[in-house]
């Protein structure tokens, strides 16, 4: 199923995105106090019991919202928690030459590098992302966005994928001119620092447009990814 949240009728909505537009969960769920559906952080929330609702309103609603009246926003407005990860692609990694901050793809597999962002990173699809007075270049990079549907914490890699509620795609936007300044080798001991400062202008992070939920997903280290 894939669910997204939007502007709709200067409101905040979520719904089940179809082909033929968007089913707006909360108008269709409001008659039933009991199974009644918020956003999409609620129907994580709520579980198996709130994806049957959901289920059952795709099959029976015949509703839907057009694409160009609606304002995407990211699934998870304003997340809890961004965690990215820093050098997912080799080659990526090799373009940049930056080896004395990233491992080199020979050296892998390497210690991760993750790192937090703010929420004020995340943003939807076709929004315009302001660009930072304080950097000459900004760059983008695709990724792919896991999205957590449980509270867990230290578990096994073979019990992580049961956590996972779906994907969406990310536009990882960094100000490179910040990131990678010009400063002689010598002096470059805080090189990792000024990376991050290219990481978290606001808007930096566009998601979606919508999520799709894991069970569709057979192996999402099988996706091919694209970026214009």
């Amino acid at each position: 199923m894939k669910l997204a949240s939007c502007y709709y009728n200067n409101r905040v909505i979520c719904g089940i995105v179809t082909g033929e537009g968007l089913i707006d969960i909360p108008a269709v769920t409001q008659s039933q106090p009991r199974s009644r559906l918020h956003s999409i952080k609620e129907v994580l929330i709520k579980g198996p019991a709130a994806m049957d609702t959901l289920c059952r309103i795709a099959d029976g609603c015949a509703d839907r919202i057009p694409f160009e009246q609606i304002q995407w926003l990211p699934p998870i407005p304003r997340p809890n928690k961004l965690v990215a990860l820093a050098g997912n692609y080799p080659r990526h990694v090799q373009e940049t030459a930056r080896g004395n901050i990233l491992p080199p793809p020979s050296s892998l597999p390497a210690p991760i590098r993750p790192f937090l962002l703010p929420q004020t990173v995340a943003t939807g699809h076709q929004k315009t992302i302001a660009w930072p007075l304080y950097s000459e270049q900004v760059d983008y990079e695709i990724e792919l966005a896991v999205i957590i549907g449980k509270t867990a914490r230290a578990l096994s890699p073979e019990l992580a994928p049961k956590i996972i509620a779906g994907y969406t795609v990310a536009n990882d936007i960094s100000a490179r001119s910040v990131t990678f300044s010009q400063r002689p080798k010598d002096q470059q001991d805080n090189d990792f620092y000024e990376w991050l400062m290219g990481k978290w202008s606001d808007d930096f992070l566009p998601l979606g447009p919508w999520m799709v939920t894991a069970d569709e997903i057979a192996d999402p280290q099988a996706l091919e990814m694209t970026l214009p």
